[in-house]
């Protein structure tokens, strides 16, 4: 996505209205082609050198959140790095392998994710949940290596990834349920609330007339639920 044009629009949008969202997750609601609504997703793919300058402002000013897909082994990103470690809470950071190279084979597949990762860790620290990702390449996974959905499906699980196109950019919930109040489904990114901080107790187990298994739902935009 073209960042000025984006940028250009959403601000455009929030003049119109007048109106700036609260949080992250309280975004302005734009159009889709069939006419439906849907909320505002941003994504920035490279880690351009300008999106530092021009885009970070501008998601603060209008408190919209934005992912930006990382390659941190650039010597360009290399010589912004403290620009993404110092960005604002409206600044999210998308696994785009370490290089942006060629991968050959799925060994080489691992590492740049887990180097990748590795990165986003130690500049953002405080960014909780699975990390976005995209190949980068306008060819799928399966066109760029011999992987099967199986093997796909094990190396997201395997560093946490949640692949970029398998939900479009559609809103996703943090996490609810009988479940979301655990600190350990907090601890290991199952969900992205912090009971500790918004003080939630874990009600199931303080239950005793619940004898079922803890759930945990994940919420997604329900005018196009069906498509995800």
């Amino acid at each position: 996505m073209n960042a000025f044009f984006a940028i250009a629009a959403l601000v455009a949008a929030a003049v119109a209205t007048d109106k700036s969202p609260e949080s992250p997750s309280s975004v302005p609601s734009g159009t889709w082609p069939d006419g439906k609504k849907a909320a505002f997703y941003l994504s920035f793919d490279d880690g351009c050198p300008t999106q530092t300058t021009n885009v970070f402002p501008l998601l603060e000013k209008y408190r919209i959140p934005g992912t930006f897909y990382v390659c941190p082994g650039w010597d360009l990103f290399k010589k912004y790095e403290s620009a993404w470690s110092n960005a604002n809470e409206y600044v999210f950071l998308g696994n785009h392998t370490m290089t942006h190279g060629k991968i050959p084979d799925k060994a080489a597949l691992d590492k740049e994710l887990a180097e990748c990762n590795a990165a986003i860790a130690r500049l953002r620290p405080g960014q909780k949940g699975p990390i976005s990702f995209a190949i980068p390449s306008a060819e799928s996974m399966h066109s760029v290596l011999e992987i099967t959905d199986e093997e796909i499906a094990e190396t997201y699980k395997r560093h946490n990834l949640v692949e970029r196109w398998l939900w479009h950019g559609y809103p996703v919930g943090p996490g609810r349920g009988s479940a979301a109040g655990s600190i350990v489904s907090y601890a290991l990114d199952i969900t992205q609330l912090d009971p500790l901080k918004y003080q939630l107790l874990f009600e199931r187990f303080l239950n005793p007339e619940r004898v079922s298994m803890p759930d945990i739902d994940v919420d997604f935009e329900p005018l196009r639920r069906q498509e995800v």
